[in-house]
C-alpha cells in the first residue's frame, strides 16, 4: 500500500496530535501525583509502570512491527485477516506467559527495586493491556486508519483524566487505576473497530514463519531502543532511592512527546518504504530519506534547543523547586532524543527492506552499552549518570544506521551535518549573549536562540509550512 505524499503528510500531522495527547497524559499524571503526594510516591508509581511497560514490549514489539509492515504490504483481505489472527494469537499467548512468569518472580523484583508489593499486583494486567494497545495501534497504521487511532486515543485519554481525578481526590490510593482504565478502554475500542479481521480466511496461509522471523528481528531493535527509558528507571530504583526515581521520572515525562516520536513516526514511513522497496523503487526511498531527515532535524533542533535552555525553569514551573536537581538529566535526555530523531528515517528505510538486521543489532548494541555503564556511573553521579549512560548508547544506535543509509541509498548527509554545526553555533551564540543578562537570562537566551534559528532556517520552515498548511 504505497501512500501518496498528501496522505503521508496527513498521517504525520495526525501522528503528531496523537503523540501530543499521549504525552499530555504522562506529564499531567506526574504533576498531579507530585502536587498531591511527593517525589517518593511518584518514583514508586513510575517504577512499577516501567516494569509493566518493559515486560509488555517483549511481545508487543513483535506484533506491532509486523502489523504495520504486513497489513500495509499484503493487498488481499484474506492475507490481512490471517496476519491479524496470527499476530493476535501470539499477543494473547505471549502476554499471559509474561504475566505468569512475572508473578512467579515477584519476590526477586521486590528485593531489588524496593516497590510496594500490594500495588505491584494490580499492575500485572497492564502487561496484556499495553501489549494490546500497541498491537491495535500498529494495525491502524498498517491499514492507514490513523484518524480512527487518534479518536480512540482521545476517548481513552478523557477516561484517564477522570480516573486520575478520582484516584487523587476520592480514593487517595490506587494510582495505577488511570493507566488500567486508559489501556483497557483503548483495547476494547480497538478490538471493536477491527472486528472484521477477527475471523481468519479459509485460504491456506504459508507466511506465518516469514512474519515471525521478520517480527522477531525487527522487534529486537525496537525493544532495545524503546526499553532503555524503562531500564533507566529500574536501574535508578536499584541503586538509588524512589525519590530519585521520581526526579528522573519528572524529566522523562517532559520529554515524553519527543520520546515517542522516533517510534511512532516510523510507522508512517514504513508502509511506503516497504512497498517502494518491493517495487524496486529505490529513488522514492532516497527522496523520503533526505526530505524527512531535514524536516525532522529542523523541528527537533528548534524545539530541543529551547527546551534545553529552559529545562530548569520548566521543572520548577511544572513541579517544585526541588526538581531542579533533574535539570542536567532533562537537558541530556533532550539531546539524546534529538540524536534518535536524526536517525529515524534511516532506521525506517533499513527496517522496511532486507537490511532490517542493521538497525536492530545497532540498537541492541547501543542498549547493552548503556546497561554496561549504568552500574558504574549511577552510584557515582546519580540520575545525571543515568542520563549520561542513556545518551552514550543512543549515539551508537544513531551513527550506525546513518552510515548504512548513506552506503545503500546514498543518503544526503552534507546538509544534515551543516544543520548540526549551525545549530550548535546558534546555541552557543544565544547562551553567550544571555549570560550577560542578570535577570530572566534563560528566557532571554531562549528567545535569542529561537529568533536566530527561525531566521537562519527560514527556507526550511517555509517549506514545512507550505506542505502542512492544508492541515493547520
Amino acid at each position: 500500500m504505497k501512500l501518496s505524499k498528501h496522505t503521508m503528510i496527513k498521517n504525520i500531522v495526525l501522528t503528531g496530535l496523537a503523540l501530543a495527547f499521549t504525552g499530555l497524559t504522562r506529564i499531567i499524571y506526574n504533576i498531579a501525583v507530585v502536587k498531591s503526594f511527593d517525589a517518593d510516591i511518584l518514583g514508586q508509581m513510575n517504577l512499577i509502570i516501567s516494569i509493566a511497560m518493559l515486560l509488555s514490549l517483549v511481545i508487543s514489539t513483535i506484533t506491532e512491527s509486523s502489523a504495520v509492515k504486513f497489513l500495509s504490504e499484503f493487498p488481499s483481505d484474506s492475507d490481512r485477516k490471517n496476519t491479524f489472527t496470527l499476530l493476535q494469537r501470539w499477543l494473547l499467548i505471549g502476554s499471559l506467559i509474561l504475566i505468569v512468569a512475572t508473578y512467579s518472580l515477584q519476590n526477586y523484583i521486590f528485593q531489588y527495586t524496593k516497590i510496594d508489593n500490594s500495588v505491584f499486583a494490580i499492575s500485572l494486567p497492564l502487561i496484556l493491556l499495553i501489549s494490546a494497545h500497541h498491537f491495535y495501534r500498529g494495525c491502524f497504521y498498517g491499514l492507514n486508519a490513523i484518524d480512527k487511532y487518534l479518536k480512540l486515543e482521545i476517548v481513552s485519554m478523557v477516561l484517564f483524566f477522570l480516573v486520575l481525578w478520582a484516584a487523587i481526590f476520592i480514593w487517595r490510593q490506587n494510582l495505577l487505576w488511570p493507566f488500567l482504565a486508559y489501556y483497557l478502554l483503548f483495547a476494547l475500542l480497538g478490538a471493536a473497530s477491527l472486528r472484521e479481521y477477527f475471523r481468519s480466511s479459509d485460504n491456506s496461509f504459508a507466511l506465518g514463519r516469514y512474519i515471525g522471523i521478520y517480527g522477531i528481528v525487527a522487534a529486537l531493535g525496537t525493544l532495545a531502543s524503546t526499553s532503555k527509558a524503562y531500564l533507566a528507571n529500574i536501574s535508578i530504583g536499584i541503586y538509588l532511592s524512589p525519590e530519585q526515581v521520581g526526579f528522573y521520572s519528572a524529566a522523562i515525562s517532559i520529554t515524553t512527546i519527543l520520546m515517542y516520536a522516533p517510534t511512532i513516526l516510523g510507522r508512517v514511513l514504513l508502509p511506503t518504504i516497504s512497498s517502494s522497496y518491493g517495487a524496486g523503487d529505490t529513488q522514492t526511498i532516497k527522496k523520503l530519506l533526505d526530505i524527512t531527515t531535514i524536516w525532522l532535524s529542523t523541528a527537533v533542533f528548534f524545539l530541543g534547543g529551547i527546551f534545553i535552555i529552559l529545562s530548569k525553569e520548566i521543572l520548577m514551573l511544572l513541579f517544585t523547586p526541588a526538581f531542579s536537581e533533574a535539570a542536567f538529566s532533562l537537558q541530556t535526555l533532550i539531546l539524546d532524543l534529538c540524536l534518535a530523531t536524526l536517525a529515524l528515517p534511516a532506521v525506517s528505510a533499513l527496517i522496511g527492506t532486507k537490511y532490517v538486521r542493521i538497525p536492530a543489532f545497532s540498537a541492541i548494541f547501543g542498549t547493552l552499552v548503556s546497561i554496561a555503564v549504568w552500574p558504574y556511573i549511577i552510584p557515582k553521579f546519580g540520575i545525571n549518570g543515568a542520563a549520561a549512560g542513556y545518551i552514550i548508547g543512543t549515539t551508537v544506535g544513531t551513527v550506525v544506521p546513518l552510515f548504512y543509509a548513506k552506503k545503500y541509498y546514498d543518503m544526503e548527509l552534507r546538509k544534515l551535518s551543516f544543520m548540526i554545526l549551525i545549530s550548535l553555533f546558534l546555541f552557543g551564540f544565544a547562551t553567550t549573549i544571555g549570560s550577560y543578562c542578570a535577570k530572566d537570562s534563560s528566557w532571554i537566551t531562549a528567545f535569542i536562540f529561537a529568533a536566530s534559528f527561525l531566521i537562519t532556517f527560514r527556507k526550511d520552515f517555509s517549506m514545512i509550512y507550505y506542505e502542512l498548511r492544508g492541515f493547520l
